[in-house]
């Protein structure tokens, strides 16, 4: 299965990967989009997938809603169908994509070459205005054509000055300004700690206490970004 792995990569350009085998080998050549909490195309909630294949687009159709053979709007639309709906050959899940989410992802889709360019100007604008500052290191080619800017992400390995990374997240959410952290690493977590004892991560840990996520989105304007920089800069100073 050849991938866009979701819709956070939007409008980047990866090198075509093959994935393994299972739901994977009956995709086909694919291109998965599912909207996350802030996604690049907005459509609610959900994802969807793009076929080159039809087959494979109709047998994934199928699996997506209890692997029936036909979909709900066939069964309401020609009862004859009806009598294949017992007719069940493999295992399924709900994951249907609904109507209104559809609808509202046609809509945004239309306009995702201006999504694109409004994030990459606040990429730049962030990357211009705190290069200068020496613990700030940012993501390789986050400015760059082939980079999707679903995220903007900045790290400070020698820990950020004047304050902890939480205090500093948390002082300018009180600014009402959406910087946060992406993401907990999963050994941490309380969830896994019954599990056996895990090998030393220290890089992991190390890189998970000093990355901050700065708020960037097609919503967002220039001055928007300008104010982020502004507050984060006196913060740190």
């Amino acid at each position: 299965m050849s991938a866009q792995e979701d819709i956070a990569s939007q409008g980047a350009h990866p090198p075509r990967r093959k994935l393994g085998k299972g739901l994977g080998a009956l995709l086909g050549e694919a291109r998965r989009e599912e909207p996350l909490a802030r996604p690049r195309r907005e459509s609610a909630e959900g994802g969807a997938i793009a076929f080159f294949d039809r087959d494979a687009a109709e047998r994934v159709a199928s699996l997506r809603q209890h692997a029936l053979p036909i979909d709900a709007w066939k069964r309401f639309t020609q009862p004859k169908s009806l009598l294949l709906s017992g007719a069940l050959e493999d295992l399924g899940y709900k994951m249907n994509y609904t109507d209104l989410q559809a609808a509202l992802g046609r809509v945004q889709l239309r306009r995702q070459g201006e999504f694109a360019a409004t994030r990459s100007e606040v990429a730049r604008v962030y990357f211009e205005a705190l290069k200068d500052l020496k613990p700030v290191r940012f993501q390789r080619d986050c400015t760059g054509e082939r980079h999707a800017r679903h995220l903007f992400v900045i790290r400070a390995r020698q820990g950020w000055p004047g304050m902890a990374r939480d205090e500093l997240v948390a002082a300018l959410r009180a600014k009402n300004l959406g910087a946060s952290v992406h993401y907990a690493p999963l050994h941490r977590m309380p969830l896994y700690a019954p599990a056996a004892p895990h090998p030393p991560l220290p890089v992991t840990e190390e890189v998970a206490a000093s990355i901050l996520t700065l708020p960037i989105g097609a919503a967002m304007s220039r001055e928007d970004a300008l104010e982020v920089v502004r507050e984060l800069r006196t913060l740190i100073a």
